[in-house]
């Protein structure tokens, strides 16, 4: 078996470091791959930013990895955005994936794939160039951040709304859940529910103190300039979404709003920014504890009623808590939505009588959404996985609803999330928010405090060097042993006496 890792090689949302975090998982996914079937031969290919893993990478076993710098990617097309976007939608010139696909023909020196391993993004010209091979698109699953253990897709299809998801809707929609697999979806979702209304610091008064609205929903904001977003909606930017909801909404719904807070998102809800939607809009709730903790949206969703998104995976955890979706986008929250015209939210919960998905969310947790530990890390339930996909697909099955199997038994995917939670910090301040609080001249101030500390540590440290290296200290420490011994001989004839 022949398997060719694609990792984007552009660098994305302008920082090169963008995939580091996941590398590693790649990594340790097929270096315990790589060690059960000898048989399999692994090419990588990976940008420039990410060549500091090639070593890592043949380490483990993968036979070649080829870097694509970002002069070779500007010759295709000169944006990063406009590429994928083109690619995602099938809009690209010929001459465009031709070179393109001169350049992968380059780099791999004649290596024909079976399968085809792309890290979310689309690869038309990997497929133009063999079309006889199988394609599966790695993606974060539903359920991804703590306290979940993570998970991942293997989309034969693509992702967002080219998805496995979207493309059988119907057969999914149909698809029968018995009552003990409901049993066991509830005892999972009690399970979770628990840990973060345990740790949750928010509650439903600090979002709507005078209980005016007849429901609250949750709007996480997500990345412009990337492809995940750009590709699945008519949206510039976040703030063109953020505007056009609180158009859309009508002002008796409550609209909460979060967006990333991490070293290297971008920030849309700046102070000025807060100041002109808090006064434009009547129903826009954000609150300042918002940026305090990590993975707001996910301590929200027990508060809010449902969650408007385009194509966070937020939305398909409101499934998960039993709340509605509302989604405008073309994505794979398009088939999971309970309403996609967001002006008719409020005749929607004048109206509420909630469409429960839960045999969907249990399909998904069992043939789509696969374990990370326990799964994906063991190399001999992968082996055997793809070999069985690869199977199918040699036999024309890839496009079927019948392709994707099941992960494994009821029971043991249950005993699973019953058992791999994930520790969830309870207040984990954010950096960012410290950091932005103050001037430049503050931080100049804390650096001045530091180095004066530090030159006070390092006398500090010389006059005890001082002490210890001194004649009379040594000396001191030697009548303290020969107290020492003194003192216990005198207890030792004392003991004989008695």
């Amino acid at each position: 078996m022949k398997i060719l890792v694609y990792i984007e090689p552009w660098i994305e949302k302008g920082h090169p470091e963008w995939k580091n975090a996941w590398i590693p998982i790649f990594i340790q996914i097929f270096k315990n791959l790589l060690s059960v079937n000898k048989s399999i031969e692994c090419y990588f290919i990976i940008g420039d930013a990410q060549k500091q893993y090639v070593d890592s990478l043949l380490d483990i076993g993968v036979k070649h990895v080829s870097v694509i710098d970002q002069a070779e990617l500007r010759a295709v097309f000169q944006y990063y955005n406009d590429a994928q976007i083109a690619w995602y939608r099938n809009e690209y010139t010929k001459e465009q994936l031709d070179n393109m696909c001169s350049i992968i023909t380059k780099k791999i020196n004649g290596f024909v794939p079976d399968i085809i391993w792309s890290f979310v993004s689309p690869v038309p010209f990997l497929k133009s160039l063999y079309p006889n091979a199988l394609v599966l698109y790695q993606e974060l699953g539903m359920l991804g951040r703590n306290p979940y253990p993570i998970s991942w897709y293997l989309d034969p299809l693509g992702t967002f709304g080219n998805s496995f998801i979207v493309k059988h809707q119907k057969e999914i929609e149909a698809v029968k859940i018995t009552s003990r697999q409901l049993d066991n979806l509830n005892k999972i979702r009690d399970k979770y529910f628990s840990i973060v209304r345990e740790a949750s610091p928010y509650n439903r008064s600090l979002l709507d103190p005078e209980n005016k609205y007849k429901a609250l929903v949750l709007l996480p904001l997500q990345y412009s300039g990337y492809f995940i977003f750009d590709a699945v909606c008519e949206y510039k930017s976040q703030f063109d979404f953020l505007i056009d909801s609180l158009e859309k909404i009508p002002n008796d719904i409550g609209v909460v709003v979060t967006e990333h807070v991490n070293p290297i998102s971008e920030q849309i809800l700046h102070p000025k920014t807060l100041e002109y939607l808090s006064a434009r809009y009547s129903n826009f709730i954000h609150k300042d504890e918002f940026s305090e903790y990590p993975s707001t949206s996910q301590y929200l969703l027990d508060i809010v009623d449902g969650v408007v998104s385009v194509s966070s995976t937020v939305g398909q955890q409101a499934l998960f808590w039993g709340k509605s979706l509302f989604t405008t986008s073309n994505s794979q929250l398009t088939p999971l939505a309970h309403l996609d015209k967001l002006e008719s939210i409020s005749d929607y919960y004048e109206s509420y009588c909630y469409e429960d998905k839960s045999n969907i969310i249990y399909y998904l947790m069992t043939h789509y959404y696969i374990p990370q530990e326990n799964y994906l890390d063991r190399g001999d339930w992968l082996s055997k996985y793809i070999s069985n996909l690869l199977d199918k697909h040699k036999n024309g099955l890839s496009e079927s609803f019948e392709f994707l199997e099941k992960i494994d038994s009821d029971d043991n995917i249950f005993e699973y999330y019953m058992k791999n939670d994930k520790p969830f910090a309870k207040r984990f301040p954010n950096s960012r928010k410290k950091i932005t609080s103050g001037g430049t001249g503050d931080i100049e101030k804390l650096k001045a405090k530091i180095k004066n500390i530090s030159m006070e540590n390092e006398g500090l440290r010389q006059e005890i060097a001082g002490i210890t290296n001194s004649r009379a200290y040594k000396l001191s420490l030697k009548m303290a042993k020969i107290a020492r011994i003194i003192k216990n001989k005198c207890r030792f004839n004392f003991e004989k006496m008695k």
